[in-house]
């Protein structure tokens, strides 16, 4: 889901929306993975995460989900991953986390044993400098690093 700088629940947002090529990426990877959310919104607990992405059609693409109120911690702590992983009942090495923001989700996914896809483009929330890296940089944490979310169904495949 995209950030657009409102404060507050995200189910309750006067507007929500998907990053681009959401929906087909959801699609290509639903047949093939298990899919899950973990999420750091602070105004949020699962259900009111899971009434956003009802919002805008994909709640049924994920088989659980978590806000850091669940999982009893928040990001960049890599025991938010851990806790999430533990849920799912599979191993660090056989989950992904995808994220944009490489602080706080790159690295702290790869501490705690996951693949980690770094999202580079088009997540930013207005007025919310991004954390950039450079290629080599990126290199050290993130497992593969793409530009949108329609490349995502093929480099989980390839990992």
């Amino acid at each position: 889901m995209r950030d657009l700088g409102y404060s507050g629940p995200m189910c309750e947002w006067p507007r929500v929306e998907l990053l681009p090529g959401t929906r087909k990426a959801l699609a290509d990877l639903s047949g093939d993975f298990r899919l899950f959310a973990a999420s750091n919104a602070g105004d949020s607990n699962a259900d009111r995460m899971g009434r956003a992405l009802a919002r805008v059609g994909i709640r049924d693409r994920f088989e659980r989900i978590w806000t850091a109120r669940e999982l009893g911690w928040k990001k960049p702590d890599p025991r938010f991953f851990e806790e999430a992983v533990r849920g799912t009942g599979l191993l660090p090495a056989a989950c992904a986390a995808v994220g944009d923001d490489y602080a706080r989700d790159i690295v702290p996914a790869a501490a705690a044993g996951l693949w980690a896809v770094w999202l580079r483009e088009g997540t930013e929330a207005p007025g919310r400098p991004r954390f950039r890296r450079s290629r080599e940089e990126s290199a050290a944490e993130a497992r593969a690093v793409i530009r949108s979310l329609e490349d995502l169904p093929g480099v989980l495949r390839a990992l």
